[in-house]
């Protein structure tokens, strides 16, 4: 069982620059899928520091110190060209250094964990220093999730800093949001946030649930206009996200049959359709968010308005994240201040 404080995406990527910022290397645990890698090369984007993933589970103790040669009548180790080496590699164009993630550090076998002690403390790779503005991170699953994880041993415990990653539905949506996932999927979360993370350490599917695994879905339905029109739509979701979660997906495709046509909410945002099923409503939410432009602003603020309030400051919230350009639009401006308590809350 882990002691630490479990955090959301949005805290562990501040603390894990905090930590490279003070040369500290930070362990990122989280369950199988939840997008431990995706924060780490995000810092590394945000530090302008170039992404280098080890996948310790996959290496060898000669990959972390270097392969033996012969120099005269004595040994030594040769550094692996993935570790920039001090007066051998210069800092990328444009970059500020280089981020190494050292991945599955604890799927990693007790003799590649061991032959990393060096490398992790002393950034040391055999007897050759690594570049001076290298930067390292680690990261590795939860035991309790039974994924193949062996004991990391004290002497490495001592040496990271240990972070656990807990799985938030908002901060996923509105990464979901920044990096244009299909929005049908992020609606879906919305109304069915257990489904983000479905992982049952004991389940016997081929795959599950996940913010990888709904992330994947979402490039495959991007090109479907009509979700369920072939049948191998299902099949490849079910084998994306899982059988159970793909027929709730399924049925709540089915459901946006009663959503308004997105133009009508433009031309006649008085008399199109509002729907009343509350999935349907996520649905709609997300797409005045995605049809609102600086020209049709005021027509579908009149639609938004109809919609339940707890609807409006979703849509919204959507509009301020993807398009913040429109907040100083009159029409938003006079719904935030009607509604700041909803926004801001009660202090």
């Amino acid at each position: 069982m882990s002691n630490t404080l479990p955090v959301n995406p949005e805290v562990a990527t501040k603390a894990i620059k905090d930590c490279i910022t003070v040369g500290l290397v930070p362990m990122l645990a989280g369950s199988p899928g939840v997008g431990k890698s995706s924060i780490m090369r995000q810092v590394a984007e945000e530090l302008n520091l170039e992404y280098i993933d080890i996948r310790l589970a996959q290496s060898d103790p000669l990959d972390l110190v270097g392969l033996p040669v012969t120099t005269g009548k004595k040994m030594e180790f040769l550094p692996p060209t993935h570790f920039p080496i001090k007066g051998i590699d210069e800092i990328p164009d444009g970059k500020e250094g280089w981020l190494i993630n050292l991945d599955e550090i604890n799927s990693a076998p007790p003799s590649v964990q061991v032959a990393a002690y060096r490398l992790v403390l002393d950034k040391e790779v055999g007897q050759h220093k690594l570049h001076p503005d290298v930067h390292m991170v680690a990261a590795g699953n939860l035991a309790t999730d039974r994924a193949i994880v062996n004991r990391i041993g004290t002497a490495m415990q001592s040496r990271l800093v240990h972070l656990q990653l807990d799985v938030s539905t908002d901060d996923w949506v509105d990464w979901a949001l920044e990096n244009s996932l299909d929005t049908r999927i992020v609606a879906f979360i919305r109304f069915r946030p257990e489904l983000l993370h479905k992982f049952d350490p004991n389940h016997n599917d081929v795959t599950f649930a996940s913010p990888r695994t709904w992330e994947f879905a979402s490039k495959l339905i991007k090109p479907w206009s009509d979700i369920g029109s072939e049948p191998h739509h299902l099949p490849l979701i079910a084998g994306t996200v899982g059988q159970g979660a793909a027929l709730e997906f399924k049925g709540y495709i089915e459901l946006l049959q009663e959503l308004p046509d997105p133009d009508m909410l433009i031309i006649d945002p008085k008399g199109a359709t509002v729907p009343k099923e509350p999935g349907a409503l996520y649905a709609v939410s997300g797409l005045v968010a995605s049809k609102m432009t600086e020209d049709n602003v005021p027509n579908t603020m009149v639609y938004l308005k109809r919609l339940p309030s707890e609807f409006q400051l979703l849509a919204i919230r959507d509009v301020l994240k993807t398009k913040p350009e429109l907040g100083v639009q009159k029409e938003i401006q006079q719904w935030k201040i009607k509604n700041a308590k909803a926004i801001f809350g009660d202090d």
